[in-house]
């Protein structure tokens, strides 16, 4: 592949240990480093998953990768605000609630979100009459 250009329905069709090799250098932030930016991500935390590497997850992030090489990255230009969404339920889909939780993650409502930034003004919250 060219430095810095990642082909998904390519690396679907790769071997066990080649996509293990791909996915670590992922996690040490090898195609950042292709791109010039440096220590910009750390395998130590999320890239425990290679440790313990077997088939089962190797099935699982080919059928993974296989169902992202169908989306174009092109509309994360053309239309953002539905992408926003897509990758939210994409995350929200991929990471249970119950451990999203676990972690900490409790997500505001848009709606919720949009009507707090709406009643900001100059940094501070607009008294209501």
């Amino acid at each position: 592949m060219p430095k810095g250009k990642t082909d998904l329905k390519q690396v679907a069709t790769f071997t066990n240990e080649e996509l293990k090799n791909y996915l670590k250098g992922m996690e040490d932030g090898g195609i950042f480093r292709d791109i010039g930016i440096n220590n910009f991500l750390e395998g130590d935390f999320f890239g425990w998953y290679l440790d313990v590497w077997n088939n089962a997850i190797y099935d699982a992030f080919k059928r993974l990768i296989s169902t992202l090489a169908n989306y174009s990255l092109l509309t994360l230009d053309i239309d953002p605000d539905t992408t926003r969404d897509l990758l939210k339920k994409l995350y929200q889909q991929l990471m249970p609630k119950e451990l999203r939780h676990n972690l900490g993650e409790y997500y505001t409502p848009d709606w919720l979100a949009e009507r707090l930034l709406n009643m900001l003004e100059g940094g501070e919250i607009r008294r209501q009459p």
